[in-house]
């Protein structure tokens, strides 16, 4: 069921009393109008919300940012927003229980339809896969971050749209296998990351992934994405 508030399209999620092996975090600073495209898009393009349980995390530096992210709240009953206060301990309790964990940015937006279920089972059946990325397919030849053109690497099909690839032998984006701006992980594996370790917002948590990343290369060389980014 939908309902139009505040401007914003609120979906009433039915999660069937299913618990939820995937939890989602969406990072988010005083941006809510961002926040809301990022979260509807969302909501419009994942077929099997249930299995999801969406978090936001958000810092505002003003009085009318707070104003608007109490307005999402009110626009969003199903998902849960946190303000920053303690963001490491806020991260930890957040995947909690999962066994994937799916990090977001506030400007985010989907454009393809896709399903929990299909990312998540693709991972059980590559273990040597570190994650799968959102953002990454064929279409993606430009790195906006390194401001260039990127080869796309050697995609090995695996059934339903989905690619496999050596992100150790890639480029650009291709080559930046852990990051917090729309892939799937295993919660495990991340909390192997980060769970030793301080780190105080997305950047320094980005950071913490990206240097960690050389220790996978002989144990998760592979990476999965859509044949077309979403």
């Amino acid at each position: 069921m939908k309902e139009s508030t505040q401007g914003c399209t609120s979906e009433v999620i039915d999660r069937g009393g299913e618990d939820h092996v995937t939890h989602g975090i969406i990072f988010s600073k005083d941006r809510a109008l961002q926040l809301a495209a990022c979260i509807d898009s969302f909501l419009m393009h994942c077929k099997d919300i249930e299995r999801v349980r969406l978090n936001v995390l958000y810092i505002c530096s003003e009085s009318e940012s707070e104003r608007q992210y109490n307005a999402l709240k009110s626009a969003y009953p199903d998902i849960d927003f946190f303000r920053e206060t303690a963001f490491r301990d806020q991260v930890l309790q957040m995947i909690g229980e999962s066994t994937n964990i799916l990090f977001l940015v506030d400007d985010n937006i989907f454009v393809g339809d896709f399903r929990l279920q299909d990312l998540t089972e693709a991972m059980d059946e590559h273990p040597d896969a570190i994650g799968f990325s959102l953002r990454l397919g064929a279409n993606t030849g430009y790195s906006y971050s390194l401001d260039k053109k990127q080869a796309i690497p050697a995609f090995q099909e695996t059934g339903g749209g989905i690619c496999k690839f050596n992100w150790t032998k890639a480029d650009g984006d291709f080559s930046y296998p852990l990051e917090v701006s729309s892939s799937l992980y295993r919660t495990s594996d991340i909390l192997d990351v980060i769970g030793p370790h301080d780190f105080m917002n997305p950047n320094t948590l980005e950071a913490l992934l990206a240097g960690a990343a050389c220790g996978y290369l002989d144990s998760h060389p592979s990476l999965l994405c859509f044949q077309r980014s979403i």
